[in-house]
């Protein structure tokens, strides 16, 4: 019974963050399918565009959890304020998923720091 809920979670996982791959989205698309907080990137390599959101996170305050290859739950817990979101990786996008309660004035100093961060790393290449 365990193992079934097991394998029942992780296909739920992988259905949720999975998403669906698609060549070029025009921009009305690319909009539509990520939230307002989306960080678009030149960096196309998923796991480096990963590793560098890890990093931000850390040096931000926030403890995160990875979810497969592609997401990542990050938390910062304040006594007054609890604040979480799901970041989704892929494609050169950077995408925030709020959890309930988290609004996008509550990652706003995580987003801008991943911002500095490609920004920074652009401008070494």
């Amino acid at each position: 019974m365990q193992k079934k809920l097991i394998a029942g979670v992780t296909f739920s996982l992988v259905l949720l963050f999975g998403g669906c791959s698609h060549t070029s989205p025009s921009a009305s698309q690319e909009s539509a399918s990520h939230s307002e907080n989306a960080v678009y990137s030149s960096v196309k390599n998923d796991k480096q565009l990963k590793k560098l959101v890890l990093k931000a996170a850390k040096e931000q305050g926030w403890r995160t959890t990875a979810l497969g290859e592609n997401a990542i739950i990050a938390e910062k817990f304040d006594s007054d304020n609890p604040k979480a979101t799901t970041i989704k990786i892929g494609n050169g996008v950077v995408d925030f998923n709020n959890m309930e309660g988290t609004d996008s004035g509550d990652i706003v100093d995580l987003k801008e720091y991943i911002e500095d961060l490609l920004e920074a790393q652009q401008e070494e290449h």
